[in-house]
């Protein structure tokens, strides 16, 4: 009998700017998030609590907004894997402290 493991893949648009409360396309416009965007990743740290994740690996846009979302609403912070999006394609832009490759098959 063959072993599959099972993998589950959960999207966190990242809180609250000031441009995204105006109804304003962010693009590569690099915004922190507001007050409310902090709170907003925050409750999202106990949704991702509440489904018991083991050992999750948190893969973030490089930008102020999706990092400091990933960071509020990640348990393990230095589980973070920066990836930078461009019309050339997607590519590492840094990695933090991580588990290793053994841990993340």
């Amino acid at each position: 009998m063959i072993e599959t493991a099972e993998t589950t893949f959960i999207i966190v648009r990242h809180g609250e700017t000031e441009w995204s409360r105006d109804r304003k396309h962010t693009s590569t416009t690099d915004l922190d998030l507001t007050e409310r965007g902090r709170e907003e990743a925050r409750l999202a740290a106990l949704t991702l609590e509440h489904l018991g994740l083991d050992n999750p690996l948190v893969i973030s846009s490089p930008r102020q907004r999706a990092l400091a979302t990933a960071e509020l609403a990640d348990p393990l912070p230095e589980t973070v894997l920066q990836l930078a999006f461009s019309a050339a394609g997607l590519r590492a832009a840094s990695k933090n402290e991580r588990p290793s490759p053994e841990e993340h098959p």
